[in-house]
């Protein structure tokens, strides 16, 4: 399939953002009929791992990716149980490699594959929608973090063995916060894999 341009991406996307729930329920039905074996994998892939929001977030931006896709210069056939199977293994490889990566790691990857990716603006709709945001909250995070170093600079003084002590409370007290986070937060640290889910979306669709 030839590349879906930019012009389509956004078009698609300004429209699905403004259909009633009517249009949505009966575009579910259409990818229900077309590609059976793509929504299934959109409702239940990651279902033990992402939260209510992710898997909505999911869901829907999997639908537009469809949509874009159905525009290109012929429309996908019907993706078969194997080639979904095989996409989705080497995506999930990609995935284990990656997870070692920093943020930034993570994003230079990422745009590395985007350049030489037959669908990239497509795949840019998937990375920018998921990311929306990260830089205004990495701002303000950059901004505590630093308010709390001077603070710490200026009123105690810690040997290694309390630098440890305290380290160890800070990641207990970070992982007690992603457990207490709402279901309704789409959490940061399930992006990349979301990203995943949907290039598996696009590889599959990208006959």
């Amino acid at each position: 399939m030839q590349p879906i341009s930019a012009e389509i991406v956004e078009a698609t996307w300004q429209k699905m953002a403004t259909i009633p729930p009517s249009q949505a329920q009966k575009l579910i039905e259409q990818m229900s009929r077309q590609q059976p074996l793509i929504l299934a994998y959109l409702m239940a892939t990651g279902e033990d791992l992402l939260n209510h929001a992710e898997r909505e977030l999911l869901l829907y931006m999997g639908v537009v990716i469809w949509q874009m896709m159905q525009q290109g210069d012929k429309r996908p056939a019907s993706v078969t149980e194997a080639m979904l199977e095989e996409v989705d293994r080497r995506n999930l490889s990609m995935l284990e490699y990656l997870e070692g990566d920093s943020e930034e790691e993570f994003l230079g990857t990422v745009q590395a594959l985007m350049d030489s990716y037959n669908q990239r603006e497509v795949l840019r709709y998937a990375v920018e929608t998921l990311m929306e945001g990260d830089e205004e909250d990495f701002d303000e995070e950059f901004e505590l973090e630093q308010e709390d170093e001077l603070e710490e600079e200026h009123e105690h003084e810690h040997d290694d063995d309390m630098d440890e002590i305290e380290e160890d409370e800070d990641e207990d007290d970070e992982d007690d916060e992603l457990d207490d986070q709402p279901d309704g937060i789409v959490r940061d640290e399930m992006k990349g894999m979301m990203m995943l889910y949907l290039k598996t979306v696009i590889d599959c669709l990208d006959q």
